[in-house]
């Protein structure tokens, strides 16, 4: 009888821990349902198309790192929206060799003339993956957007374009191509000579160059 009883009682106290705990079980599985309810949850599908493929080669000369630095703000009915922030841009100069170039040896005088278009900018590549922001605030009607960040990135990429710098960059560029030309023609004991004509004036493609001998 005693060991019946025993079994009874511990039962009872296991029935009624159960009554009691269920409630605050019941609670936190609603409270970690509403938790994973209320999470952001983020779903990213890539897909790739390669659109073309085609030869390149080009001749690179300089490179100029620059940092564009940007007050960014439009104001709608006089609520002002800004975004103050910098990033660093390596622009690369030289040539492509699609381009056309004119080459005209004469070996009767021992003269090579090379009619090239002028240096221009082959790549421009953020150092940062994304603009360094330092301030930004939204107006109280005109708030920021998705779409003023991406007009914020190229504007800041097309001020670095008009950097100064690249004038220098673009002296350097043609020094490194006469060197380079030199070097190959002067072999042959030719006295090199460089016009750079501009993309207006029509030109003989390399492959095709006009070759007096």
């Amino acid at each position: 009888m005693a060991i019946v009883g025993t079994v009874a009682v511990t039962i009872l106290a296991v029935a009624g821990y159960e009554l009691i705990t269920a409630p605050a079980r019941m609670v936190n599985k609603c409270a970690d349902v509403i938790k994973a309810w209320g999470q952001t949850k983020v779903t990213i599908t890539s897909q790739n198309d390669c659109l073309e493929v085609k030869p390149a080669a080009e001749l690179v000369f300089a490179k100029v790192r620059v940092r564009s630095i940007l007050k960014y703000q439009t104001t709608v009915l006089g609520s002002t929206k800004i975004i103050i922030g910098h990033q660093a841009f390596d622009i690369r100069l030289g040539w492509d060799l699609n381009d056309s170039f004119k080459v005209t040896v004469q070996q009767a005088n021992k003269t090579a003339r090379i009619v090239a278009p002028p240096p221009k900018v082959l790549t421009v590549a953020g150092v940062e993956q994304m603009p360094v922001i330092l301030y930004r605030d939204d107006g109280v009607i005109n708030k920021l957007t998705p779409e003023d960040g991406f007009e914020f990135s190229r504007q800041l990429r097309s001020e670095a374009m008009k950097s100064a710098d690249l004038n220098e960059a673009r002296a350097t560029a043609k020094e490194g191509f006469e060197k380079f030309f030199k070097c190959m023609f002067e072999l042959q004991g030719l006295a090199v000579s460089f016009d750079y004509a501009d993309n207006s004036r029509p030109m003989i493609n390399f492959k095709n160059a006009d070759t007096t001998k």
